[in-house]
């Protein structure tokens, strides 16, 4: 297997989570995030370089479910293992969705979303004008 198999990996989770933050729920759709992601984490164990997108994934799944101090936990292993593992992208990615939920008035809100900018620019990737997790 290779890291281009990722995808087959990833996709599903993101796809149905996009879905589910922007539809009312449905039961059926939970269980096909539940597995989808359960497989994100497996190829994760195997593959380090999956690590960052399957926590991110974690995280929103456990947002969406209201679990909040155990979102922006998963969201923070995220970023750790994008950081460590030297992935510039998910590390962005990981500051953008941490910087995303937490309350404007917070301090590190703009350090997260700031360093994500800054990550962007370094890659000359568009700096995103909202939810940029897909």
């Amino acid at each position: 297997m290779y890291f281009y198999s990722m995808d087959g990996y990833t996709a599903p989770a993101e796809i149905l989570l996009a879905l589910t933050e922007s539809m009312p729920y449905q039961p059926q759709r939970g269980q096909a995030v539940k597995q989808a992601l359960q497989r994100q984490q497996a190829f994760a164990r195997v593959y380090p370089v999956g690590q960052p997108g399957a926590w991110q994934a974690a995280g929103r799944w456990a947002w969406e479910n209201g679990r909040l101090p155990q979102a922006h936990q998963l969201w923070q292993q995220s970023l750790t293992a994008a950081q460590k593992l030297g992935m510039v992208y998910e590390t962005a990615r990981a500051h953008w969705i941490i910087g995303q939920h937490l309350p404007a008035e917070a301090g590190e809100r703009a350090a997260h979303l700031h360093q994500a900018e800054q990550l962007l620019e370094r890659l000359d990737v568009p700096i995103p004008s909202g939810n940029f997790l897909l």
